[in-house]
């Protein structure tokens, strides 16, 4: 008897262990750093069992999560962030049913500096006006031409 319940609670107890590690553990994907403030951030487990999970994914600007806000919490799997100021940005993920959280990732995100964007913003500014003043050009010197040819 004694032996009879020692198995049953040994089986028991492999069985709610493959249960806790059939889904795997939570992961988070994203770039190191981003230049322009948006980027894909996405999450899953890693032995997907094809069931779907309910995830909880914070974001915080302190790498203890002291100032941890809820991100997300539901059954997707990515996030498109934008709008981000210059900064590190700590990110961690867990299934809404757990306490265990993944591991955490940053991502730093260093826009353009002023200086460049002006520069840009110049090369942008002359390309379009040599555009311009070819397009009047060739319109002057077509007309030109057919004018001429209208009066012999």
């Amino acid at each position: 008897m004694i032996l009879t319940r020692h198995l049953v609670l040994t089986v028991l107890t492999i069985g709610i262990l493959a249960t806790l590690t059939a889904s795997g553990e939570v992961f988070l994907d994203a770039p190191d750093s981003t230049d322009t403030g948006h980027f894909t951030l996405s999450w899953g487990v890693t032995e997907d069992d094809g069931s779907v999970h309910f995830f909880v994914v914070e974001q915080a600007r302190e790498a203890d999560f002291s100032d941890a806000r809820i991100l997300y919490e539901g059954d997707a799997t990515a996030s498109s962030m934008s709008g981000l100021l210059d900064g590190v940005y700590h990110y961690r993920a867990r299934l809404s049913d757990s306490d265990i959280w993944s591991d955490p990732i940053a991502v730093v995100v260093q826009h353009h500096s002023l200086t460049q964007a002006f520069i840009f913003l110049g090369m942008g500014a002359v390309v379009f006006l040599a555009t311009g003043v070819l397009i009047i050009a060739g319109h002057i010197k077509q007309r030109r031409a057919t004018g001429s040819k209208e009066m012999a």
